[in-house]
């Protein structure tokens, strides 16, 4: 399947939190909307003391070109979550779109139940579709299974096939069953928290280069 033609773009994040320790949360597209200048009161780290504090930041994020802003700031820590691992914003839609899965409004329609899809196996799906070695026949039998059903589940999600895939998931259950490993176990619950925050995820930018990219935009 194609790969994903990355964009950047820049996003307003707010802090919300009472304490320096609260991350920025991404709350709208940046068109210059507010004074970057402006701080609030918030606790210190520990909790001693009050200290004035930035209100906003501006982020600049990679995100696919088929992603609108609108849908990532609605799901930004599921895509946050999916990006920390070893998925890129460069995959084909058809498979960051399913990993994403677990809440309708990350897919284009619900035409297809996804209740299989745990997040163990979402993790040891994103391993098997981005292997840090070279896999053995086995896994590379896996391999080509999932991504022929991905490119049949999309197309029907897509509404240009009229019928679901044959099997409600990639793999059968034994198959799932040797991928899925200890460790996809362990790490699930901080995927489903949503491993990276909105701090990790892109660039800070300085106020001064986020003036200067409004600028250039209106000329």
């Amino acid at each position: 399947m194609r790969p994903s033609r990355v964009v950047s773009t820049l996003i307003l994040c707010e802090h919300q939190g009472p304490s320096v320790r609260d991350p920025f949360e991404p709350v709208a597209p940046w068109t210059g909307q507010v004074d970057l200048d402006v701080v609030r009161v918030v606790q210190s780290a520990d909790g001693s003391i009050d200290l004035p504090f930035p209100r906003y930041l501006v982020r600049r994020i990679l995100k696919p070109e088929w992603m609108t802003v609108d849908s990532f700031l609605t799901e930004w820590r599921s895509w946050s979550a999916l990006w920390s691992t070893a998925a890129s914003p460069t995959w084909p839609e058809a498979w960051q779109r399913y990993l994403v899965a677990r809440s309708s409004a990350s897919r284009t329609s619900v035409r297809f139940e996804l209740g299989h899809l745990t997040t163990p196996r979402r993790l040891a799906l994103i391993e098997l579709l981005a292997p840090r070695r070279p896999l053995g026949r086995f896994h590379r039998s896996l391999r080509e299974a999932a991504e022929a059903w991905l490119a049949t589940w999309w197309r029907f999600e897509k509404g240009l096939d009229s019928e679901a895939p044959r099997f409600v998931s990639p793999l059968s259950n034994p198959q799932w069953q040797r991928l899925v490993r200890p460790h996809h176990h362990h790490t699930a619950p901080g995927l489903l928290l949503g491993a990276e925050p909105i701090g990790q995820l892109g660039v800070e930018i300085s106020d001064d280069d986020a003036q200067k990219r409004l600028l250039e935009e209106v000329a």
